[in-house]
């Protein structure tokens, strides 16, 4: 089934002061706030998804009322977007003098080293007039010309009780009767992507039921009879998170006894460089993929 969330948008917070955690980012807004043209560059980077990269940009953004552009560089990566769309925002004056023009690229490790060449030089040319926040998981595929430019905040993830009070707040806003306990499972579940929380709260308003359907028995089962098709239908169809799948594979091959310890040690290996993998920004999607044929022709041969 697909289906389109839309909490995320309802509940995304206006303001800093609305944002879980960001605390790295608090000395620097009070200095922005005072006076807007003292908002630098930033590079904004953490490991994991969904835990608040796009939302301080954004809420930034609208704290200063600046006029922004917004761009996904997953969509927008290659450097024809960035000679057109940004050298366009960004020579030109915005709405008000005394506030920069913003630049948002939001997930900028996806963007190609000659599209971030071409950026450098928009950067150093309308300096005077534009800024750019750049928000990323893996920071190392950023060029050094851009990063030296920046500001390089690098987040922590949310603590689990200010999660917990807002996903109190958005149940409590759309009256539905959930206890604490049930949202400290989902937290437990899905931490630390807090965008996956939420989706999970708007599925239960609007089914009635849980989407944290575990499929992790199955994919494990379809792997070990070397289905691998299969099981990639399956997660895709569920939607599953590929990172929350990943380790409960790994769960699983520690508890298998019907793999020898040499066939546990590859398989962990495997895990353990997916993992690794995912964090450092690589697509999700494919390197699960890649560990499953791995698992499907090394370990479950």
């Amino acid at each position: 089934m697909i289906y389109e969330h839309m909490f995320t948008e309802k509940y995304r917070p206006k303001s800093l002061k609305e944002v879980i955690g960001g605390d790295e980012i608090r000395g620097l807004y009070e200095g922005i706030i005072n006076d807007p043209w003292t908002l630098p560059n930033i590079l904004l980077s953490t490991r994991s998804a969904g835990t608040g990269k796009t939302s301080i940009a954004k809420a930034i953004i609208a704290d200063i009322g600046a006029d922004s552009l917004f761009l996904n560089a997953s969509d927008d990566r290659g450097i024809n977007t960035i000679r057109e769309q940004v050298k366009e925002f960004a020579m030109t004056q915005g709405f008000t003098r005394n506030i920069p023009k913003v630049v948002h690229l939001d997930e900028a490790d996806g963007l190609t080293k000659e599209a971030q060449e071409s950026l450098r030089s928009i950067m150093e040319r309308y300096s005077s007039n534009c800024r750019f926040i750049f928000t990323c998981n893996n920071e190392s595929k950023i060029i050094e010309p851009i990063k030296s430019r920046c500001i390089q905040i690098s987040l922590n993830k949310p603590p689990k009780d200010k999660i917990h009070e807002r996903l109190r707040f958005i149940v409590d806003q759309e009256s539905m009767n959930i206890k604490d306990e049930e949202i400290d499972d989902i937290i437990e579940f899905f931490y630390p992507d807090i965008r996956l929380m939420i989706n999970e709260i708007e599925y239960l308003k609007t089914f009635g039921k849980s989407n944290r359907r575990n499929i992790a028995d199955e994919v494990y089962a379809l792997l070990k009879k070397r289905k691998f098709t299969e099981a990639r239908k399956l997660w895709i169809a569920e939607q599953t998170s590929p990172r929350l799948l990943v380790k409960e594979i790994f769960t699983r091959l520690m508890s298998d006894d019907t793999l020898s310890k040499e066939q546990v040690v590859v398989g962990v290996e495997y895990v353990a460089e997916t993992d690794f993998r995912i964090a450092m920004g690589s697509d999700a999607e494919i390197t699960l993929a890649n560990l499953t044929i791995k698992l499907v022709s090394a370990v479950f041969k």
